[in-house]
């Protein structure tokens, strides 16, 4: 099987897809944190599901009623970068 990802969410009406720079350009190093030694590190988390016959339970809607595509971060998104000049 292949899952293709073409980008990630940068907020709930913006997403960016996934662009490769020089080193001293990239996101990793242009972040509050600035560590240059996550360049070309994208990490991913995936679960296997099975199906069931059962009818799922639904989780919990966010206060606002908008949809939460990463509901254990808070609604928190990745922040902008930070070019140094």
């Amino acid at each position: 099987q292949t899952l293709r990802i073409d980008g990630f969410r940068k907020s709930q009406s913006e997403v960016a897809a996934f662009r490769f720079a020089a080193k001293e350009r990239a996101y990793a190093a242009n972040t509050p944190a600035g560590d240059a030694r996550n360049v070309g590190v994208i990490g991913s988390a995936l679960f296997e599901v099975r199906m069931d016959e059962r009818e799922p339970e639904l989780a919990p809607r966010s206060p606002s009623g908008d949809p939460a595509a990463f509901p254990a971060d808070g609604g928190r998104y990745a922040p902008p970068p930070q070019y140094r000049r």
